[in-house]
């Protein structure tokens, strides 16, 4: 149980260990934790229920993208793989809210976050018309300036807090599960780099979680007993108030951009998980300085981009950096499930 790692001699081997290596953790460190059980965010997108991470963890990201995208006819536009303008204007909806993640997001417990604001649907559509259809605005994207989401914030509903940091590509795991039942999970689990803090005591893997705060004087700014903003957003999304699409990914900051974009290819653009996930993906944020282009995004699309101002960069193959999806889709009229692991990381799709 909960106190065989907590306290005992589990807990004095890790608190040795970790002052052994010139770090910090007391007995009282561990014995005094306790876990955050948090409600999941909810939105909406073209008539599905979006099931998503709770802050300081990036769900109510993937929630404020997907409503700036529901201003657009993303199919009558066209995929993003072969219509510039697609692309353009879903990466200028990634630099919206990732701007919105650093200067809002942290933890709830220290921070006032306007997390209404940040879902409203009216909010989507102010930042929906500050997007410049024909060329990157501002051109640098570490330039892109903040929204006011807090103009839209419900009062009357109790809120929660939001953070931002810079993060690193990480050794983040994630799966999907649905049983026979139809109790469905999306589960998450990150070391943060490939390998944590490249420590372990006593076969426990020590992550390196605290490189994810804040060097800046933002809601993400390293204090005692805080939780550091993560990336990850295990997401469910519901139709007729039934599971319908188990998602996340590994994949540091990517991880927003990344779920967006897969649950764009289903709903979308009809695409079955298989072909969702072998889609070619694109990244760029507020702290990027280059909008990355997966290989498969066609030659045009990509000449079109840089005529428009785009300081493109092109990954060649299929490249881990964009993540690695794992998915579940529920047939709600036939009652089979459709699984697919993203070629790009590990991963097996099993059923029973």
């Amino acid at each position: 149980g909960r106190d065989g790692f907590y306290e005992g001699w589990v807990a004095k081997s890790i608190v040795k260990g970790i002052k052994k290596r010139d770090g910090y953790l007391s007995l009282n460190d561990l014995a005094n934790y306790e876990a955050n059980i948090s409600s999941p965010r909810y939105g909406t997108y073209r008539n599905y229920e979006i099931l998503s991470a709770g802050i300081p963890q990036s769900g109510v990201s993937v929630i404020e993208g997907l409503n700036i995208l529901e201003n657009i006819d993303l199919k009558e536009s066209g995929h993003y793989s072969g219509n510039a303008k697609t692309l353009h204007i879903i990466a200028e909806t990634f630099r919206k809210i990732y701007t919105d993640r650093y200067y809002f997001i942290g933890d709830p417990d220290f921070s006032d976050v306007p997390v209404s604001g940040l879902e409203s649907k009216d909010y989507a559509k102010e930042r929906f018309n500050s997007i410049n259809q024909l060329y990157p605005e501002p051109k640098s994207y570490r330039e892109t300036e903040a929204g006011t989401p807090g103009k839209y914030e419900n009062k009357k509903k109790k809120t929660e807090n939001i953070i931002a940091d810079v993060e690193y590509s990480g050794s983040t795991t994630h799966l999907c599960v649905i049983d026979k039942d139809g109790n469905a999970v999306s589960l998450t689990q990150t070391l943060g780099t490939f390998f944590g803090s490249v420590q372990t005591i006593s076969g426990v893997l020590l992550n390196c979680a605290m490189t994810n705060f804040s060097d800046s004087d933002n809601p993400n700014i390293l204090k005692s007993n805080k939780q550091p903003r993560s990336s990850i957003a295990p997401t469910i999304i519901l139709k007729d108030n039934n599971p319908y699409l188990l998602i996340g990914t590994p994949g540091g900051s990517r991880i927003i951009a990344t779920i967006i974009q897969v649950i764009v290819n289903i709903i979308d653009f009809d695409m079955n998980v298989e072909e969702a996930n072998c889609a070619p993906r694109f990244y760029t944020q507020k702290w990027a300085d280059y909008l990355h282009l997966e290989s498969g995004i066609d030659q045009e699309v990509i000449d079109q981009l840089t005529k428009m101002g785009h300081s493109v960069r092109i990954h060649e193959g299929t490249d881990l950096f964009f993540g690695g999806v794992q998915m579940i889709l529920i047939d709600q009229d036939t009652g089979k499930y459709y699984g697919s692991a993203d070629i790009r990381r590990g991963g097996n799709a099993i059923g029973y």
